[in-house]
């Protein structure tokens, strides 16, 4: 696969039996067939840009990717700059 155009990719949440929330970002090939899948676990930054675009860049190559963002569950998101400051250095 070459470009961006050649895949498609959705954000939705899952609601868990317990009423938590967690946020996804699903990116496959845009031709329609079966394809290897990948789970993408973000790093401590939670799902961010750079995950995003990992998850692109495998698209591309031929695999759905699925990439939650596991903090979310807990109404946490890591990508605002005063949690990561309380967080310290990583």
């Amino acid at each position: 696969m070459e470009n961006s155009s050649e895949i498609k990719e959705e954000t939705f949440s899952i609601e868990s039996p317990d009423g938590d929330t967690l946020q996804c970002f699903l990116t496959t090939p845009q031709k329609e067939g079966n394809y290897p899948g990948i789970l993408l676990i973000h790093e401590i930054w939670g799902l961010n840009m750079q995950i995003e675009g990992v998850a692109r860049k495998y698209a591309q190559e031929g695999f759905t990717v699925l990439a939650p963002n596991l903090f979310t569950r807990y109404g946490r998101d890591l990508s605002d700059v005063r949690i990561r400051k309380a967080m310290g250095p990583v």
